[in-house]
């Protein structure tokens, strides 16, 4: 909580002046009187399905990395699913065409997690916070 001095006080300290002795006039204060701040507010942010999840602003997902050129070109003329190989430095690979996080097709080598990798469910509390939301709208998460 943050807490505001009486205008005497900061005249005082302003001057130099102790404030030992000073008989503090509560009507005169600054108008900026002691609240209660509010816990750092969430966002709404959608899921894969669609669903909007309460995410406190220090656990905001990183935005989705960008695929190497190399992974979309070696997709550029096949669909999705169909094998393909790719070459990043060093390293040839085979793998499958499959929608990278920008929705444009890349080659994914075989038995990395694709897109249908489930991610661990929210807690029921996050997705209540936002039921009647919409996205980016403030939103109180969870306690911990």
């Amino acid at each position: 909580m943050r807490t505001v001095h009486h205008l005497s006080s900061f005249i005082a300290l302003a001057l130099g002046v102790s404030c030992g002795g000073i008989q503090e006039d509560p009507s005169l204060t600054t108008g900026l009187e002691a609240e209660e701040v509010p816990p750092p507010a969430g966002r709404c942010h959608p899921m894969q399905d669609g669903q909007l999840v309460c995410v406190p602003p220090h656990q905001l997902p990183p935005p989705p990395p960008v695929p190497p050129a190399e992974v979309i070109q070696a997709c550029a003329a096949l669909g999705q699913s169909d094998p393909c190989a790719a070459t990043l430095g060093p390293v040839r690979f085979e793998g499958r065409c499959a929608p990278a996080p920008d929705g444009r097709l890349g080659c994914v080598p075989h038995g990395a997690p694709g897109p249908g990798a489930a991610p661990r469910p929210p807690p029921p509390a996050a997705l209540e916070a936002c039921a009647d939301h919409t996205p980016l709208s403030p939103c109180t998460p969870p306690a911990p």
